[in-house]
């Protein structure tokens, strides 16, 4: 279920500001919130199709952020979490991106983003990100995404023709259609009912959950 109400114009702000709280706050759980986190998700592990966008190696926190690209919030906790990169000292952050939004385009741009890359690295998919947000305003205009994703190939070391022809066998592909798909259910199964959501893992345990 997705929220987009006039009501949330401040969700990100809040959201953002929790977050940092948590960062920076010792975390003493007591049994009974330790219980109530168990009863939403015992554990959380970094997965490997996760993207990673902040990395500290000292990092004492570990944020999961469920996110999609046709979200304004996500839009929005995305510019706040940039502005306010030099003070996250003690946290690696890593994104999920999710079809999440049932319509089209959300699925359309996730897939394209999938497929950049597998061509390219975790630092193109979050150029694409960006620039993506940029366009919110364009978000019904599948080609702009799509002349996007191939211009950040073209902008790679890898300008080798042959990955522009990949890349359109992979947004072709029906199988991973199905995949950015699939990683929504498994997210809603998971306990993730709104975007953005933020996860705050330490020691590998969950610690927060903040939507």
């Amino acid at each position: 279920m997705y929220i987009n109400k006039s009501f949330f114009k401040y969700y990100t702000i809040a959201l953002f500001l929790l977050s940092v709280f948590f960062f920076y706050t010792k975390v003493s759980t007591s049994p009974d919130m330790a219980k109530k986190i168990s009863e939403i998700e015992k554990h959380e592990a970094i997965l490997s199709s996760d993207i990673k966008y902040i990395y500290n190696l000292n990092s004492k926190y570990v944020i999961i952020e469920y996110s999609d690209l046709n979200c304004i919030h996500c839009k929005n906790l995305n510019e706040l979490i940039e502005k306010n990169k030099d003070k996250l000292n003690n946290i690696s952050i890593y994104k999920r991106n999710l079809a999440y939004i049932s319509n089209g385009e959300s699925a359309i741009k996730t897939l394209y983003g999938n497929c950049l890359r597998k061509q390219t690295d975790d630092n193109v998919w979050l150029a694409y990100e960006k620039l993506v947000f940029t366009k919110f305003e364009d978000r019904y205009h599948d080609k702009i995404f799509l002349d996007i994703a191939k211009s950040l190939i073209k902008d790679t070391k890898i300008k080798d023709i042959k990955n522009i022809k990949t890349f359109e066998s992979c947004i072709e592909d029906k199988n991973e259609i199905n995949k950015a798909l699939k990683d929504r259910e498994i997210a809603i199964v998971n306990g993730i009912r709104y975007i953005p959501t933020i996860l705050v893992i330490k020691d590998n345990v969950l610690v927060k959950k903040a939507s």
